[in-house]
């Protein structure tokens, strides 16, 4: 059993802060209300902008991580985060879903929860990097 070392302990603790810091600074937060329903998450990438509709979400996001907020009931969320350009890579080739839902149409791209978690460990495994 290894003997607990401050020191060690204390750069490891870092190597996650400094990750959240990283992520809290350079997200695209999204909260999707319909996964539970669906298993299923949108991602965005058009959206009805004066008067038309134009590139947005995915499509034009310079942020590095992409957050999913997924309410579970009322009073407790659940956050995944991912590299966008691990987000980007599952949306293409998927076929495009109208949200016609309210004042603001959208559309974007569905995937299954499960399968984005396939597929970092699946990158994971074959040692690729999911950024």
């Amino acid at each position: 059993m290894r003997e607990p070392r401050w020191d060690i302990d204390y750069s490891r603790g870092l190597v996650g802060e400094n990750l959240l810091k990283d992520i809290i600074e350079n997200a695209e937060v999204k909260t999707d209300y319909e996964w539970q329903r669906t298993g299923n998450l949108f991602i965005e990438f058009e959206a009805w902008r004066e008067g038309k509709m134009q590139p947005s979400g995915i499509k034009t996001t310079e942020a590095k991580y992409w957050v999913f907020v997924l309410p579970v009931g009322d009073k407790q969320q659940i956050l995944q985060c991912f590299p966008t350009s691990l987000i980007r890579r599952m949306c293409e080739g998927r076929a495009e879903v109208p949200m016609n839902n309210g004042s603001n149409p959208t559309k974007g791209y569905l995937i299954k929860i499960s399968e984005i978690m396939n597929r970092v460990s699946e990158e994971a495994t074959k040692g690729r990097k999911t950024a």
